[in-house]
């Protein structure tokens, strides 16, 4: 997962885009960390925007 919307050094996001390039027209399953909770999401190829819920807070960005 990309951040776009990142704050300065912090492993948090408001925003961040996930790539799932495949051949294959197949879904995956991602898990996504928030600040206080985490959730499982089906995902189809192509980008996909997340975005903080209010609920569960920030986004935790892993990787660069």
């Amino acid at each position: 997962m990309q951040a776009d919307e990142k704050w300065y050094s912090s492993p948090y996001a408001e925003a961040g885009t996930y790539f799932h390039c495949t051949d294959s027209n197949t879904p995956v399953k991602i898990h996504i960390e928030h600040t206080y909770a985490s959730r499982e999401m089906c995902v189809a190829p192509g980008e996909t925007r997340l975005y903080a819920d209010p609920a569960i807070g920030a986004l935790k960005m892993f990787g660069p």
